[in-house]
């Protein structure tokens, strides 16, 4: 196999577009896109000079690996249209290592992707596993090369890092949206919360997330806590999930 393999990536949502521009970015060939929407792939495809197919069934003969950024209940009827002689490597955190092929391994990058907004890709981990020691070297030189920052993590630690991932940044976003919600009903704006983030951040990368917890469930001000809950009392779901973290904070500092 060439040094640099020759890449097909298979869905063109919010992973599989950053992924392809970085791939450009680095130098990778990737000569064919899969997509079921081609205007979600039509401008990468022009940057990569790739052709766009609808079918799995359709990857040229000259494609070394196909890298499949698809929902995870579809990996494997995908990878089931995939021909044999294509080596398949799958995106997801949660999915476990895809078995009954000769080669078939794991690209995890573990950061949030939103298609148009490109990421400073330095430093993100890069989580590789593979049942083929040759591609395993392959997607560890890959991963290095999209990040600097790729590492072998086998199927169930890929999970618990996901599980940690979608604590700390998906509920953690959602909680942000929760905010906005309060400040836009108080006719604020969500940029007022912008300084307060980046130390909120800051502190909990430098200190860690336990020591640097503050506020009135971490002081025990139940009185505010009240005061607060009074003023969310118009809105259940705010109010029941205001209740349920400032409880866990409770009891993590004073069990």
């Amino acid at each position: 196999m060439n040094q640099t393999p020759r890449i097909a990536i298979l869905g063109i949502g919010n992973v599989g577009w950053n992924l392809g521009f970085r791939l450009h970015e680095i130098g990778y060939a990737v000569p064919q896109l899969i997509s079921e929407s081609h205007s979600a792939s039509d401008e990468l495809a022009r940057t990569l000079n790739a052709e766009v197919g609808d079918h799995p069934g359709e990857l040229s003969p000259f494609v070394d690996i196909a890298i499949l950024c698809v929902p995870d209940d579809v990996i494997e009827r995908t990878v089931a249209m995939i021909p044999e002689h294509v080596a398949v490597v799958h995106t997801s955190g949660s999915t476990p290592l895809i078995e009954g092929r000769e080669r078939s391994g794991v690209l995890y990058p573990f950061q949030t992707f939103s298609k148009h907004v490109r990421p400073d890709w330095k430093g993100i981990p890069v989580f590789i596993e593979s049942n083929d020691p040759s591609l395993e070297k392959e997607l560890l030189v890959l991963g290095d090369a999209l990040s600097g920052n790729a590492s072998v993590k086998n199927s169930e630690q890929r999970r618990i890092i996901h599980l940690s991932g979608v604590f700390g940044a998906n509920f953690v976003n959602h909680i942000l949206y929760m905010a906005e919600r309060v400040l836009k009903a108080g006719d604020s704006d969500f940029e007022v919360l912008r300084p307060l983030l980046h130390e909120t951040i800051r502190k909990a990368i430098e200190l860690g997330p336990k020591e640097s917890q503050t506020g009135p469930a971490r002081r025990g001000d139940d009185k505010l806590i009240q005061q607060h809950l009074e003023l969310l009392a118009s809105d259940e779901g705010l109010s029941d999930i205001y209740a349920m973290l400032s409880k866990s904070i409770s009891k993590t500092y004073r069990p």
